[in-house]
């Protein structure tokens, strides 16, 4: 199996299990883009995104931080707040 594959079998086992991944940041960037993109780009995206989190893990050395899957309370605070005005206009 591919890398590649790898990845987005991953992106596609995370959208099986909305219930538990539905808080996570990357969930939120795949919906977001699936309005506008359509399922396919926005799970290649996903998983690309997903890669690049994985090298910066490994070419820091650092060990993954769980927490920072989920998005900070600030950024949702202000995306609502935008989403608002938007519909509005």
């Amino acid at each position: 199996m591919e890398l590649r594959t790898a990845f987005v079998r991953m992106v596609m086992g995370m959208l099986q299990l909305q219930n538990k991944t539905d808080g996570y940041r990357l969930m939120y960037r795949y919906r977001a883009m699936k309005k506008s993109r359509g399922t396919g780009k926005s799970i290649i995206a996903t998983a690309r995104k997903m890669s690049a989190i994985v090298y910066a893990i490994l070419r820091r050395k650092q060990p993954f931080d769980p927490s920072k899957m989920t998005p900070d309370p600030r950024y949702l605070e202000m995306s609502a707040v935008a989403r608002h005005y938007v519909l509005a206009a």
